[in-house]
């Protein structure tokens, strides 16, 4: 949720841009930056680059076919995801400069992440290349296996030999459309990255290694291989060479297992590719985009400045968990004390005596009232310095001491004439724009 310190920041942080830019002190460039450091944001939508830029290039690493089911690709992969959401709700729910519409951005989202959902419903570790490698030898096998039965009859044809032929025939249908689909694949997402890195202003800041493509050249591609492949794969299925019990072998479900996920994934690409290239038509130029978050969504979330403030994640999430536990004992604090009997009070199960229920000996229970009644001034002087151990007490603090230790020099008699001359009072505000971005709530 956008704060009020935050708000009042960049009020304050436009109010030096304007006074610089008047006084014609600092050039309009780095006015430009006093703010952009001033506001904690980046000007330029730059998260949103990067974030869609990383995500892209763990696409393209886990497009590369066949490969072992690698557990740290698959943790990329799912730590992409949730950081795509983090980057669009970080730029929705703050006011930002950018080329970027929050629609198209979270759009954009949506589609990379069912990518990457495809990608992780694909079994990489398939033999259908190597199928494909060694289907002459199968063929030779075929010959003279032929010759032996043309002997004894078809009946007593050998179950492997079956499977053999299965998987040849099939990868030999399949292995040429799917390699072609994988290579525009890899080309959309190249193309997509280095179109989303100039929409968003950061071909100068990213480097890309390779040569830009044009995202409609490739999407062409890929609609080609798209089209190549379904007419091999309504081939193979209309092969009356391929016998109905194929789906009864494991070996054959395989690759299916991986074909058809793959040519799934294939439509996803298909649809990022379409709507980034509808964004690249647009063009949109620099614009104000206000917060588009909903406001009751706003609520439960922090932004990026007030994760940084925390101390990071790790902090935010130590001080949730910890509010968290404290809650907990006070409810169990506020419960009755309810002692058990003792075992010797309790009958036996054949003893004919009048039994007595047992009552407990003692029951007192600890109000928030009946405490707070209890406090003492050292409670209260405890309470104090736990409060202060929090992130907002702690950036506090550290604002005074700079703001303080550089306003002494004003307050000296044998520095306060240089002290106006030199108009240092912008040190103080400058410092102050400036700590609320680079210092944390950690020392």
């Amino acid at each position: 949720m956008v704060s009020l310190g935050f708000l009042v920041k960049q009020l304050l942080s436009s109010f030096l841009v304007s006074f610089f830019l008047i006084q014609d002190l600092v050039p309009l460039r780095e006015c430009i930056q006093i703010c952009t450091l001033s506001s904690g944001e980046i000007v330029n939508s730059s998260i949103d680059s990067l974030s869609f830029h990383e995500a892209l290039e763990t696409i393209g690493r886990g497009l590369v076919f066949p490969r072992e089911d690698n557990f740290i690709l698959r943790n990329d992969l799912a730590l992409h995801f949730v950081r795509l959401s983090t980057a669009v709700r970080d730029f929705t729910i703050e006011l930002s400069i950018s080329r970027f519409d929050p629609e198209d951005a979270r759009s954009v989202r949506n589609h990379l992440q069912s990518v990457i959902r495809a990608l992780l419903a694909i079994d990489p570790d398939t033999n259908l290349f190597t199928i494909h490698a060694a289907s002459h030898a199968v063929e030779e096998g075929h010959l003279e296996t032929n010759k032996t039965q043309s002997r004894h009859g078809a009946e007593n044809k050998d179950q492997s030999v079956i499977l053999h032929d299965i998987l040849s025939r099939i990868a030999m249908r399949l292995t040429s459309p799917t390699k072609v689909l994988v290579q525009a694949m890899i080309a959309c997402t190249i193309s997509c990255d280095d179109t989303l890195i100039y929409l968003g202003g950061q071909r100068h800041s990213l480097y890309s290694p390779h040569t830009p493509q044009d995202l409609s050249v490739s999407l062409r591609a890929l609609s080609t291989a798209i089209a190549t492949f379904d007419a091999a794969d309504l081939a193979l299925m209309s092969d009356p060479k391929l016998p109905p019990s194929a789906s009864t072998y494991p070996e054959v479900v395989t690759l299916f297992l991986f074909v058809h996920p793959l040519r799934q994934a294939a439509d996803k690409v298909q649809t990022l590719s379409k709507k980034i290239l509808d964004m690249q038509q647009r063009r949109r130029s620099w614009s104000l985009q206000l917060p588009s978050y909903p406001l009751h969504k706003q609520l439960n979330r922090t932004n990026a400045q007030v994760r940084h403030d925390r101390g990071g994640l790790t902090a935010g999430f130590y001080f949730r968990t910890k509010m968290q536990l404290e809650r907990t004992m006070g409810d169990l604090q506020s419960r009755p004390y309810v002692p058990s009997g003792r075992q010797d009070d309790v009958p036996a199960p054949g003893d004919t005596s009048t039994s007595t229920s047992v009552q407990p000996k003692a029951t007192h229970s600890l109000s928030k009232s009946a405490v707070s009644e209890q406090k003492t001034f050292r409670y209260k002087f405890w309470e104090l310095l736990h409060r202060m151990q929090g992130f907002e007490s702690r950036f506090a603090l550290k604002v005074v001491l700079v703001t303080t230790l550089l306003s002494v020099p004003a307050w000296l008699e044998q520095s306060r004439e240089w002290w106006n001359d030199s108009e240092l009072w912008w040190t103080v505000v400058t410092v102050w724009l400036m700590t609320h971005p680079r210092v944390s709530g950690t020392f």
